[in-house]
């Protein structure tokens, strides 16, 4: 079996862990499964739970191994990215970042997936979807022809992204959002739940509503 720790222990920790599970009931080969041998999280603390198992310096440390890789359960977004740009300059292997599909999403072949991507249960790509570095799909989302995914975006369940449209790197997009064709979703951006985005959104942007509106920030 392959090692795997699931770096973050909360929610989406968990569900990730199931995740893992289904891959593993699609596999035939023992040698081919996943064996998750805990969580790890960015400063460990006495008394943690005993399913946590160490910290980042614990898990330089132990990638020093051949058979250990890493999965991000890192639900918010910019975290998400800082994180994985941390571990890809530190463990040189990207081969440690398996991406992790499961057995019900629907995608072509033309689709292209870079390391650490996830992506649950439901899910549908149509073709030459492009998903970068440990960004997340959640369940029951569905992508368009063209579209770009960007560094640990996190895409949260029940989003309807159209052909064409680039989310780019450390963006998040509440659940049940849509976001219209040829648009683009800068770096750093909150799209809320339920919006409906139908213009693109400048860096570091917060939108919502239908059609989505940016939150104007109180002068202090």
């Amino acid at each position: 079996m392959k090692d795997i720790v699931i770096y973050g222990a909360g929610g989406l920790g968990s569900e990730i862990e199931f995740l893992i599970k289904r891959i593993n009931k699609t596999i035939i080969k023992d040698e081919d499964k996943w064996n998750l041998v805990g969580y790890v999280v960015t400063t460990y603390r006495e008394k943690e739970p005993s399913k946590i198992i160490g910290d980042e310096r614990w898990l330089f440390e132990n990638c020093m191994y051949e058979n250990l890789y890493i999965a991000l359960g890192i639900g918010d977004a910019k975290a998400r990215y800082e994180i994985g740009n941390r571990l890809l300059k530190s463990i040189k292997s990207s081969e440690r970042f398996p991406v992790l599909i499961d057995p019900s999403v629907i995608y072509d072949d033309s689709c292209i997936f870079d390391p650490g991507v996830i992506i649950a249960a439901g899910t549908v790509l149509t073709v030459n979807v492009t998903m970068d570095n440990f960004s997340f799909l959640n369940l029951n989302c569905t992508v368009g022809h063209g579209a770009y995914i960007g560094q640990g975006v996190v895409v949260n369940p029940s989003v309807n992204i159209s052909g064409n449209v680039n989310i780019n790197r450390g963006s998040l997009v509440g659940t049940g959002a849509q976001i219209l064709q040829n648009l683009n979703i800068d770096e750093f951006v909150q799209v809320g739940a339920g919006a409906v985005v139908t213009k693109d959104v400048n860096f570091n942007k917060t939108v919502v509503g239908i059609p989505a509106k940016e939150i104007k920030q109180r002068e202090k």
